[in-house]
């Protein structure tokens, strides 16, 4: 494992690594209908992307709950 390097990282999304990532996931749905919307967030709860309760969070804040 002595062969492994590092590479330099790059910021390449406007959000520096501290700052709250809820917003990039409004990015992410908006423009999408709200069936969309829906169905991206419980995909992203169940890759591990999202947590149970912030999923819940985004689907009650959007208004999905009836989607």
């Amino acid at each position: 494992m002595d062969n492994i390097q590092s590479l330099p990282i790059k910021q390449t999304l406007e959000f520096p690594a501290q700052q709250d990532q809820r917003e990039l996931w409004f990015l992410v749905l908006d423009g999408h209908p709200p069936a969309r919307q829906k169905r991206i967030l419980l995909e992203a709860r169940a890759a591990g992307y999202l947590s149970g309760q912030d999923a819940r969070i985004f689907i009650n804040a959007c208004g999905l709950g009836g989607a």
